[in-house]
């Protein structure tokens, strides 16, 4: 859908978010839930690609492909949290500064928009 052009970036990324709460609802056991969230993490480097590319070729902007991206690390976290009782703490704190040094980056591009925000 996402490929065809028959959906916008935000709703085909918050329907990926929304099935993967589900599913983390209705699973039975922590694999089933963390199989959820591997999932998730998996449509979300897709979408990355696919924006990446459409960035490259002047389609998309680079602010769409942060917001992605930070979803996705965030999804990483949470699978990083729900994960294994060995989660190791140097990744996590190294996925979580992405994260910070990203939205730090999302500020200064939105700062950097004409104002008003053209629709």
């Amino acid at each position: 859908m996402l490929k065809q052009g028959q959906t916008s970036i935000d709703a085909y990324v918050s329907a990926c978010e929304v099935l993967a709460r589900a599913e983390q609802k209705v699973a039975r056991s922590p694999a089933e839930r963390e199989a959820s969230l591997k999932q998730l993490v998996k449509r979300l480097k897709e979408i990355e690609e696919h924006i990446r590319a459409q960035v490259k070729a002047g389609l998309m902007t680079q602010l769409e492909l942060d917001q992605v991206v930070r979803q996705r690390l965030e999804a990483e976290i949470d699978l990083e949290n729900g994960g294994s009782p060995s989660t190791d703490q140097a990744e996590l704190s190294a996925l979580k500064k992405r994260v910070r040094d990203l939205e730090t980056t999302l500020i200064e591009l939105i700062k950097a928009l004409p104002t008003p925000i053209p629709k």
